[in-house]
């Protein structure tokens, strides 16, 4: 919820459109409200976004991540070309695209940084290894395949146009992608953070 609210508008959501919005039950998100006070508020006509900075920096210090089941890949070639070879190896299965986070969304939102390794979130799980990938540790790898536990970060997710490519691509919120580009090597990663959430609090970045 705290997602939603730093990164819509400010008119006031019901319950159900809150719950409808972040992809979970409306008894799931009734027993999480009140968020708050000094950053939403409820109206008469609904919960209404008080600080969205504020939301999203609550977001940043206490979001546990998504959880779930994590594999690490290794292969040759830059970040959006390993990408693409993973969106191939999805549609070829006929499984849901990744929704790319980190990195290569941050890149797309508020580009600062040159994207060092791909982080993205699946459905289920492929199996790269007869598509040039090696199973790697974490430390090592170029790509992170996330399944998560946390059922806002699909359904929050959005189909955007890909710099690259003329067809959309699906991306992570920008929250999310905050939280992952700040796991991301690099002196400039912090910086990279800022930039992303200034724009997307002066902008809508996401729909």
């Amino acid at each position: 919820m705290l997602r939603l609210f730093a990164l819509s508008p400010a008119k006031p959501l019901s319950q159900s459109e809150i719950a409808r919005q972040i992809g979970v039950s409306h008894v799931a998100v009734g027993k999480q409200l009140p968020l708050p006070d000094e950053l939403v508020a409820r109206t008469p006509a609904g919960w209404q976004v008080v600080d969205r900075a504020g939301c999203w920096d609550r977001f940043m210090a206490d979001y546990p991540g998504p959880r779930g089941l994590t594999t690490y890949w290794a292969t040759t070639g830059d970040p959006a070309a390993q990408l693409e070879r993973i969106e191939h190896v999805a549609l070829d299965r006929g499984d849901a695209p990744p929704a790319v986070s980190g990195d290569l969304a941050a890149d797309l939102y508020a580009p600062w940084r040159r994207p060092s390794r791909v982080v993205a979130y699946v459905v289920n799980q492929p199996s790269l290894e007869e598509h040039g990938f090696a199973v790697v540790r974490p430390t090592d790898a170029t790509v992170e395949l996330c399944t998560p536990r946390d059922p806002t970060v699909l359904t929050m997710s959005r189909a955007l146009p890909s710099k690259r490519q003329g067809n959309p691509r699906r991306y992570t919120d920008p929250l999310i992608a905050a939280w992952d580009l700040r796991r991301s090597p690099g002196g400039d990663v912090d910086a990279a953070v800022d930039q992303l959430r200034a724009r997307a609090l002066r902008e809508r970045l996401w729909r």
